[in-house]
């Protein structure tokens, strides 16, 4: 039986870049390393970089459609459910991230850029569906609680990505952080 070597922090800190991303990628290949190993990662790569451009290209016609088309006012079928639905998947996610964030668990940042992304959105609605009073207390929403909220879960989202990415020994900001996917191997 072959003795196990154990990396220790000291070995891994001592590791170029290079050295322990090339380790990181060599582990997600073994056996049981991860899901999906049978898939070619570069194929699944290309399709989902093909989707979203055909989907941000085919996104600009459609708002100019809608800018020249839509009306200026239009009487929604069924606004209560509009708005009492989009606040329920608001509170959902508000829920997911603080009991995420209480069990310490990783994907607690993808529940809080989202929490932060709609908290935005709904600042955004607010303000441009409401009028008269309406408008100035939809303004003190947005500017005192769901703008700074907002930012906040999103910032936080992306001080725990950063957290991780020095756990793993990982330097520079996260824009230069390559996404830790294993390629296939070119034969």
């Amino acid at each position: 039986m072959s003795e196990v070597r154990v990396i220790s922090d000291d070995d891994l800190r001592a590791m170029t870049l290079e050295e322990r991303r090339d380790l990181m990628l060599r582990l997600t290949r073994l056996p049981g390393g991860r899901r999906g190993a049978h898939m070619d990662p570069s194929k699944i790569r290309r399709h989902r970089l093909t989707l979203l451009t055909l989907g941000s290209l085919g996104l600009i016609p459609w708002t100019i459609y809608l800018g020249v088309t839509l009306p200026d006012r239009y009487v929604v079928q069924d606004w209560t459910l509009t708005w009492t639905g989009f606040d329920a998947m608001l509170t959902v996610m508000f829920l997911a991230t603080a009991l995420l964030a209480y069990y310490r668990k990783q994907i607690v940042v993808l529940a809080s850029f989202t929490s932060g992304t709609l908290l935005l959105c709904d600042a955004w609605f607010d303000l441009t569906t409401s009028h008269g009073d309406d408008r100035l207390v939809a303004l003190g929403f947005a500017l005192c609680i769901e703008i700074p909220m907002g930012i906040f879960l999103i910032y936080a989202s992306l001080q725990l990505l950063r957290v991780t990415y020095q756990r793993l020994l990982l330097d520079g900001p996260l824009w230069r952080v390559p996404l830790i996917v294993a390629e296939r191997q070119k034969s």
